[in-house]
């Protein structure tokens, strides 16, 4: 069954994580070098340090929710309004 370009490229999304988190345990439980395993998963050592170094997306969201709150204090609007403009 042959599955679609979606469903393929969360697959392969999903492998890659795996990979880069395989790489993280691997290098700190047993002191394996990161650029032999990169080369060996077919990974590029800038795409695993991007990814071991991004920020959890809570910490986007956390920062962004701060944001919105900020404005809607300085201009005096309902954060309930400006998240949800046609529950009124």
């Amino acid at each position: 069954m042959k599955r679609s370009k979606v469903k393929q490229a969360q697959y392969n999304r999903q492998h890659r994580i795996y990979k880069y988190k395989v790489i993280r345990q691997f290098h700190e439980e047993r002191g394996w070098s990161i650029k032999d395993m990169c080369s060996i998963l077919k990974i590029s050592r800038a795409s695993y340090y991007k990814w071991l170094n991004k920020k959890p997306m809570e910490d986007k969201n956390s920062l962004l929710i701060k944001q919105i709150q900020e404005i809607c204090e300085k201009n005096n609007l309902d954060l309930v309004l400006m998240v949800h403009p046609l529950n009124l």
